[in-house]
């Protein structure tokens, strides 16, 4: 069994994960009720009706996320039971991305994900379904540990090693960073796991997310690399992210003087197929 099975065998972990699952199920369930028995009332503007479904329908997907992680989590899915087809991958990131504009955690932090950047036409093998759940979770990810009144960048480009070319996905955010150890032991992707630095933020997810990625990324016969620059180290580690972030301003702000920020950078790399 992988890392993923082996941390759900220990009864406090299984304990404590359900209840986090069940908070966050009930918390947008209750949102939505909410808004839909608004809806009915008719007393509610064309214009409020409008924003309140489609914020529905945000938080829906939302809802279906979690329990997709649940259920990949507790029982995985082989490759080969993978449903692989060559797609255009602009579409189905864009789609992704477009799940997020509605959830009004952003609106409240001030959030926002920058329209992507994104290589023209650029084909890949892919499972659409489980490709779209993997860079859900990664934007998830990105978004619930940016500080207030920042940037999500989201950028493709193809990069060509020894003859193959691969497609290059880059996620961008600054806020709550990561610990070297942390990214170098592959921590941050085990099941259940939550970062050391997440503690002093109240951030604390459910740790599914990330752990399902990588499986799906590596069933595509790709690879996840990670990058946690804290603010005081940018001016020397430029080559780090030299090329994909321009104006750190976008994802450091000054008002987060008080803690140190990191710019968090998620590089999914996969096989670029050939037509």
């Amino acid at each position: 069994m992988n890392s993923v099975g082996n941390e759900l065998k220990s009864p406090l972990a299984t304990s404590t994960l359900m209840r986090q699952l069940c908070h966050d199920l009930g918390s947008n369930l209750w949102q939505i009720a909410a808004r839909d028995s608004e809806i009915a009332t008719g007393r509610l503007s064309a214009e409020q009706t409008t924003t309140y479904a489609i914020r529905n329908v945000g938080q829906l997907r939302r809802y279906q996320s979690i329990l997709d992680n649940l259920r990949l989590s507790l029982f995985p899915r082989p490759k080969e039971a993978y449903s692989f087809e060559t797609v255009p991958v602009t579409p189905v990131i864009l789609d992704v991305c477009a799940a997020f504009d509605s959830l009004p955690e952003l609106e409240q932090r001030g959030v926002r994900i920058a329209p992507p950047k994104l290589v023209a036409h650029a084909k890949l093998s892919l499972d659409s379904q489980m490709f779209s759940q993997c860079l859900y979770n990664m934007i998830e990810n990105a978004i619930e540990y940016s500080f207030r009144n920042t940037l999500v960048q989201i950028s493709s480009r193809g990069l060509t090693h020894k003859g193959q070319t691969k497609y290059v996905l880059d996620i961008v955010n600054g806020g709550v960073g990561m610990l070297e150890g942390e990214i170098k032991n592959r921590l941050i992707f085990l099941q259940g796991y939550r970062g050391t630095l997440t503690e002093s933020w109240n951030r604390r997810g459910n740790g599914l997310g990330l752990a399902v990625a990588e499986t799906v990324i590596r069933n595509h016969g790709g690879a996840i690399t990670v990058k946690s620059i804290p603010s005081r180290d940018l001016s020397t580690r430029k080559s780090e992210y030299a090329g994909v972030v321009s104006d750190i301003s976008l994802f450091l702000n000054e008002s987060d003087a008080q803690h140190e920020g990191f710019l968090n950078r998620f590089t999914i790399i996969l096989p670029w197929a050939v037509d």
